[in-house]
């Protein structure tokens, strides 16, 4: 997840992208009128606003307001999550869509759920699924399989290679004489 900067920009593909659907979608409905369900919510959520800063005396500017910004909101809300270890990026990546989709009287605080610490790469380990593949299907390891049991191996061997050497299983290497000159 980092900073949020993929995030904020996955934020606007998508609310370009829903934009033109919603406007490819009233082209191509010409035999009636067309009002997207989309278009009627974006509406409902901007009068919604408008009531609430009125009971509330606050100021909304109309910038906040435009289909465009209210979209933002709803994708941000509906289809954004996001997981890091670094709980500061965790934080990081709230402010920066939080700053990017901020209407007055519009709170974000549903981002306390949708972007998490944590780990992201957790799941089933390869050689148990393919113990699971053999004894349930009695098959022997398709391609897909081996192939990311290789994979595996070589990640096992490159995390072998790179980690410490004081982390490393096994007697540490003494250094020769020449080397240490």
């Amino acid at each position: 997840m980092g900073s949020g900067h993929f995030l904020v920009s996955l934020v606007d593909f998508l609310t370009a992208e829903t934009l033109a659907a919603m406007a490819e979608a009233n082209a191509a409905v010409t035999w009636t009128e067309y009002r997207s369900p989309l278009a009627e919510r974006i509406a409902t959520i901007r009068e919604h606003i408008r009531a609430q800063a009125a009971g509330h005396g606050w100021e909304v500017r109309e910038e906040h307001l435009v289909d465009k910004a209210l979209l933002r909101r709803i994708i941000l809300k509906r289809c954004v999550y996001g997981v890091d270890l670094n709980p500061l990026a965790v934080e990081l990546a709230k402010l920066a869509l939080w700053l990017h989709c901020f209407t007055v009287g519009a709170p974000l605080s549903f981002l306390d759920h949708h972007l998490r610490t944590g780990d992201s790469l957790l799941g089933e380990r390869v050689g148990d699924v393919k113990r699971e593949i053999e004894a349930e299907y009695k098959l022997a390891s398709p391609l897909a399989v081996q192939g990311a049991l290789n994979a595996a191996a070589g990640m096992a061997r490159v995390e072998e290679l790179t980690s410490p050497i004081s982390a490393r299983s096994g007697p540490v290497p003494r250094r020769s004489r020449a080397s240490r000159r």
